[in-house]
């Protein structure tokens, strides 16, 4: 370790220890992959993300939801640090514009898992809603979407909104198993082109080439390989401002003799010095602005996707401050434009799954259930509503335009007609008991 810093814990659960061990010890601890959004330098002041936090991405992810007006959706995520650390800051945000978000499934990390895979699903497929936000690793997700489609829940009426952990991916998963996620919304992180970046991604090409000949070159850079990159640059610019001036020697804080490893470890007396100097460094990397803010690089645009034959296509961006665009150049008279029409972006421009280009409404009454229609037993005004037979039949100009209603939607709802009332024909109960029942419901 001595003076300088540890790079590149990988996954957000052992950034959190390491993370934990450098505010310990004052030894920088810098990653570019470890995400999730429940690490921060508010916790492990010497933790530094030089990655974009996946928090980053709600409001492109929300943005979508809203546009196409849904009102519920359902999050399933993995079992993990990484996946438990998104959820609360979506749900929070999904609570702000109105979308309630009736449950929470969680899958096991392992893509080996398929049974439990496959029950997780048929409890979604018993319920109303048919939006879900799947935040998952694209390991998992190759297994995931493979057992979806298994279940016939990759047809029309389903919405599988993925975020970039998946979406940033898939140049790295294989044709089968994006065959199996046709239909499938998402977010992927938008990496600005530059002349560096084609310079050094032909760079990389060719040495690629030479040190794996026969190996199926992978069709462009991930943000990862990009971050990683720009993360090495900053750290070597902040080590040559700051040599010379103090001591790289750890610092003893307790007997060396201990048979505990870590009470033998001291701080280092430049790691404050360091960590300050990476925080400050700015230069123009190859993802872009290299510019940390709290801890953590700074949060930039996002490519709105949908998946189709073999891959992924770009139907749109979100750009902070302006929202949802079909182009990721907006006029300057529009640049205080909170959002757009979301018509202008998602209608007729998505393939949805099982091919449909409408919207989804984005709920379904649940398999093998039925819509139950409580209907009143009033004593007169039997020409709006008329319960003949102890409720046998049900008349009315009420339930003739009710039915009129039902009839011209574009889609099927089952249903029942069932009076309230009593064994003896008469009203169970008033107006307000009958209104609380369908409040419990």
């Amino acid at each position: 370790l001595g003076g300088g810093s540890i790079l590149g814990p990988q996954t957000s659960q052992s950034a959190e220890f390491v993370a934990n061990l450098g505010s310990r010890t004052r030894v920088p601890i810098i990653s570019f992959t470890a995400t999730s959004p429940s690490l921060s330098s508010r916790n492990t002041p010497f933790f530094i993300r030089t990655a974009q936090t996946d928090a980053a991405q709600i409001e492109a992810l929300v943005a979508v939801i809203k546009a196409c007006q849904w009102r519920q959706v359902v999050p399933v995520y993995e079992d993990s640090a990484f996946g438990a650390g998104l959820i609360p800051f979506l749900t929070d945000a999904l609570q702000q514009i109105g979308v309630a978000v009736p449950h929470r499934t969680l899958v096991p990390p392992s893509p080996t898992n398929g049974d439990v895979i496959a029950r997780k699903l048929d409890e979604l497929d018993g319920m109303e809603t048919r939006v879900f936000v799947v935040h998952i690793t694209h390991m998992l997700g190759a297994q995931f979407f493979r057992k979806v489609q298994e279940k016939g829940m990759m047809s029309e009426g389903y919405v599988w909104i993925i975020t970039n952990s998946v979406g940033d991916m898939f140049e790295f998963m294989n044709v089968s198993d994006i065959a199996h996620m046709r239909g499938v919304v998402g977010v992927k992180t938008h990496i600005p082109q530059s002349k560096s970046l084609k310079e050094f991604t032909e760079k990389w090409r060719h040495r690629f080439r030479s040190d794996n000949p026969g190996t199926e070159l992978p069709s462009d850079l991930n943000k990862y390989a990009i971050w990683a990159h720009d993360t090495v640059f900053a750290l070597a610019s902040a080590v040559e401002r700051v040599a010379g001036a103090g001591s790289s020697k750890f610092f003893p804080i307790r007997d060396r003799n201990s048979t505990n490893y870590f009470q033998t470890l001291g701080t280092s007396p430049s790691g404050k010095e360091l960590l300050d100097a990476v925080r400050g460094t700015k230069f123009r990397g190859l993802g872009g602005e290299f510019q940390l803010n709290n801890g953590q690089l700074q949060s930039g645009a996002f490519k709105i996707i949908n998946v189709v034959e073999r891959g992924a296509k770009v139907i749109g961006f979100w750009i902070p401050g302006f929202g949802l665009s079909k182009n990721f150049k907006v006029k300057n008279e529009q640049q205080n434009r909170s959002s757009l029409d979301a018509n202008s972006v998602l209608t007729g421009s998505v393939t949805w799954p099982g091919g449909s280009r409408e919207v989804p409404r984005g709920w379904a009454i649940p398999k093998g259930k039925t819509l139950k229609i409580r209907v009143p037993v009033p004593r007169s005004y039997k020409e709006f509503v008329d319960v003949q037979n102890n409720g046998t039949a049900v008349k009315g100009l009420c339930i003739d335009v009710f039915k009129a209603v039902v009839a011209s939607l574009n889609y099927t709802i089952p249903y029942v007609l069932s009076p309230f009332n009593e064994s003896s024909g008469k009203m169970a109960g008033s107006y307000d008991e009958l209104v609380y029942q369908v409040y419990l419901q």
